[in-house]
């Protein structure tokens, strides 16, 4: 079975698991978006051979979003409104080639953000609260025109910041983006993509989960190839 097919499989398989478990409806256009978007490259560039890229690639990534969105599902006059600000995540991650077009990419970031509450009422005081989150990424990243590529997937989320007014954000989101990558003749690679993250579309503390962050950054990242 070539690598193609192999990450096909597994991707769809995924999904089909997935189905069992009642998603908020937000997520059913996403399967669609998902394969077309990931797999559709591959399939299209894909060759019979195998890569002489290297297999295993470690580095560092970092990425900061200036402003995010609070997604509620149900919301309240005696809500409070909520935004984000200054968010930014760092860590380690490892990108590990099926093909020369196909790869797995996963690591574990930390991410932190301040909010502003602002409490319904005639003369509300505004107060600050901060979000801590670590995060273990893993996704299908597919290369195309050489220099480009797509990616997308799912993260697990961990908070770990003092309960407040946002609800804890520990759950399993989805991820997707697309950038632009050069490799050096160093063994170096170098990348920049602008990337969207929905955090805790299924939470792990909560049966119905109401707020959900939509996170839109830039990421910037430096790996080597061993």
């Amino acid at each position: 079975m070539k690598a193609e097919q192999i990450a096909s499989f597994l991707f769809v398989n995924w999904l089909k698991v997935n189905d069992s478990i009642k998603l908020p409806l937000i997520l059913l256009p996403m399967k669609t978006i998902l394969i077309i978007f990931l797999l559709l490259p591959s399939i299209l560039f894909s060759q019979d051979n195998v890569s002489n890229n290297p297999k295993v690639k470690l580095g560092l990534t970092f990425s900061a979003s200036p402003s995010i969105q609070i997604f509620t599902l149900f919301d309240s006059e005696d809500d409070p409104t909520i935004s984000g600000y200054d968010f930014f995540s760092a860590g380690a991650m490892g990108l590990f080639s099926l093909n020369k077009f196909v790869a797995v990419e996963t690591g574990f970031l930390y991410s932190r953000g301040r909010f502003e509450i602002v409490p319904w009422g005639a003369h509300p005081q505004v107060f600050s609260e901060h979000l801590s989150l670590v995060s273990i990424p893993v996704e299908l990243r597919s290369t195309f025109f050489r220099y480009f590529f797509a990616t997308g997937g799912i993260q697990f989320d961990f908070d770990f910041s003092e309960p407040g007014e946002l609800q804890n954000q520990s759950g399993l989101g989805i991820l997707l983006g697309t950038g632009f990558n050069y490799d050096f003749k160093n063994g170096l690679s170098l990348f920049l993509e602008p990337k969207v993250k929905i955090h805790s579309m299924i939470s792990y503390t909560r049966v119905f989960a109401n707020d959900r962050i939509i996170e839109t950054s830039i990421r910037l990242g430096l790996l080597y190839s061993l």
